[in-house]
């Protein structure tokens, strides 16, 4: 059984999660290892560690957090660092990516390790 809320935050660094329970303000332990609920506004929240960088762990984290706790949204969060524009960025801003490249695929050739990345294209929803 499920403890529903509305939005699930995960987090792949430890200092990405503390920055967003900053924000959100005094949360409770949500009963997993890494993971907080706070109320923000009218909406259930978790803040959850996706306990390290990368696909796999951003696919196992996700699975979890809906199986644990059902939720309406799930947000990946982090510190944007491939965003060109530093200085246009600020604080609390929200990054939509128009591309997202999968980068762990690879061969070992004679030549050494070559890099195969994949890019995804989001679709044309936005236009701004």
């Amino acid at each position: 059984m499920t403890d529903t809320v509305d939005v699930v935050i995960l987090t792949a660094l430890a200092v990405e999660r503390r920055a967003v329970l900053d924000y959100v303000g005094p949360a409770k332990d949500a009963g997993r290892r890494g993971a907080y609920r706070a109320p923000i506004g009218d909406y259930q929240v978790v803040v959850a560690d996706m306990h390290g960088m990368g696909n796999v762990n951003a696919a196992v984290a996700t699975q979890q957090a809906i199986a644990a706790w059902d939720p309406l949204h799930v947000i990946l969060a982090g510190i944007a660092g491939g965003v060109k524009e530093p200085l246009e960025r600020m604080l609390g801003d929200v990054v939509v990516a128009d591309q997202l490249v999968y980068y762990e695929l690879a061969k070992t050739a004679p030549g050494g390790h070559r890099v195969r990345p994949e890019v995804f294209r989001r679709p044309c929803m936005f236009r701004g």
